[in-house]
């Protein structure tokens, strides 16, 4: 499903991004809708979709690691800069926070107005989530030390039959196509369907894989300091240094380059394309949940989408005007809003804004560590305890890392999460494909 709205949305302005969402609502409309015809086929559909569902969300953090990958490949603003944007980075996802609560208490008190005036209502005053199944996806198990093993394992072959072959390569270039063991050896190679570029795509996806499995293997009061995503990101970085040294490679960076090439041919593609490849059919199987939990969801509608609507105008223009207020360089300002919605769709957005793409992603993967390393504490610090308002903060403050972090540490909270996740992201997206729009927050952050 995924792949073919993909398809569909090719020739759009904003084309994967905004299919995996849609993609994630079709789903659960689907479920709802076969659900009131044929309830056992759902609860069947159901059955058989979970298994698949459960896996992409036990390695739901490891598909946003590719996009911090990259980042030494990106040009460093200055330290005043990175200074600025370090603070408005965390100014603005804790303000963010604090408003998203106060909007969701404000909304609250209207919603629960009009059903006390609407006594007839058949939606429950204070629907209880223990009316409502929660499915095993939502606690994935941890991680076993014999996973932990084989990739290991998977990694030390890979990339020493990738070493070998490069230097195989580099050995007959420099002998000009001349005879010899080396050219039997890479004719031999050729012949089993055997290349360097494809060992190499092997040992990048399994040395991130095992990075991330062993950083979640961590204690607890590790993971708080370090997160695994921070952790795989910076493992699988120094693993490609190595690697290039022990391959012998002429460009140092070359393996760096080649990890994340938005290319899914053969010839080109990279371990990270792999891994970001399955972002998709992750957030695709987000409907699940929202249909596990539909019962609330329905009863919470006007809950849902005011808060979302609310929260992609403050995080477009309110970290605009903060932006501008920082005296932030001018071709930085712009790339900052995009700081509240999932990498693609950030990245779609700095393209239609006209800014730099690789600070917008950076900035989305900050805030999503920050949103899953200190969100749950903050909002309870706040007195945000309800998993409604929880759930639908975390998914407009801190988008899928948030909402990845929600599936184990509160289920419950998960399918808002997801649902605020994709509606904050296409409102965004909405209002940046409008001209008016555009213009209007240009003025807000003060470029030309």
């Amino acid at each position: 499903m995924d792949a073919h709205l993909g398809n569909i949305f090719f020739l759009t302005r904003f084309r994967l991004s905004l299919a995996v969402f849609v993609g994630m609502l079709m789903l659960f409309t689907s479920l709802v809708t076969l659900d009131k015809v044929a309830p056992g086929a759902a609860r069947a559909t159901v059955g058989v979709l979970t298994p698949g569902a459960s896996l992409l969300t036990k390695f739901l953090p490891l598909f946003f690691v590719p996009s911090l990958v990259v980042l030494p490949l990106q040009p460093a603003p200055g330290l005043a800069d990175a200074a600025k944007l370090a603070f408005l980075t965390v100014a603005g996802w804790a303000t963010s926070v604090v408003i998203s609560g106060y909007t969701l208490s404000v909304l609250a008190k209207i919603a629960s107005s009009f059903k006390a005036a609407d006594t007839s209502s058949s939606v429950p005053k204070k629907p209880a989530f223990v009316h409502v199944k929660v499915p095993t996806s939502v606690k994935p198990p941890p991680f076993s030390s014999s996973l932990q093993c084989a990739l290991a394992v998977a990694t030390l072959i890979t990339g020493a039959a990738a070493a070998v072959l490069a230097r195989i390569g580099s050995s007959a270039a420099g002998a000009g196509g001349s005879g010899g063991i080396v050219n039997v050896a890479s004719q031999a190679l050729l012949h089993c369907g055997v290349s360097a570029h494809g060992c190499e795509a092997a040992f990048a996806l399994c040395t991130t894989a095992f990075a991330f499995v062993s950083g979640s293997l961590f204690p607890q009061n590790v993971r708080k300091v370090v997160h695994p995503v921070l952790f795989t990101a910076f493992a699988t970085v120094i693993s490609l240094q190595c690697f290039a040294a022990l391959a012998g490679l002429a460009d140092p960076l070359g393996p760096l380059t080649r990890y994340l090439t938005h290319a899914m041919s053969a010839s080109a593609v990279g371990g990270g394309d792999l891994l970001l490849f399955c972002l998709g059919p992750a957030v695709v199987t987000f409907g699940l949940e929202m249909y596990a939990r539909r019962k609330v969801m329905a009863a919470q509608w006007f809950e849902v989408c005011g808060s979302s609507v609310t929260m992609a105008v403050v995080g477009l223009f309110g970290t605009a005007a903060l932006a501008r207020g920082l005296g932030m360089a001018e071709n930085l300002r712009l790339a900052t809003t995009m700081r509240q919605i999932t990498s693609p769709l950030a990245l779609s957005c700095a393209n239609t804004l006209g800014t730099d793409g690789s600070i917008a992603v950076a900035l989305v993967v900050v805030t999503g560590l920050l949103g899953a390393n200190f969100g749950g504490t903050f909002m309870t610090a706040l007195g945000v305890k309800s998993p409604v308002a929880r759930g639908l903060t975390m998914g407009a403050t801190a988008h899928g890392l948030g909402t990845a972090s929600m599936a184990t540490d509160e289920p419950k909270a998960f399918a808002f999460s997801a649902i605020a996740m994709a509606l904050v992201g296409t409102a965004t997206a909405t209002f940046v494909a409008m001209p008016p729009v555009r213009v209007a927050l240009r003025a807000a952050a003060g470029v030309p």
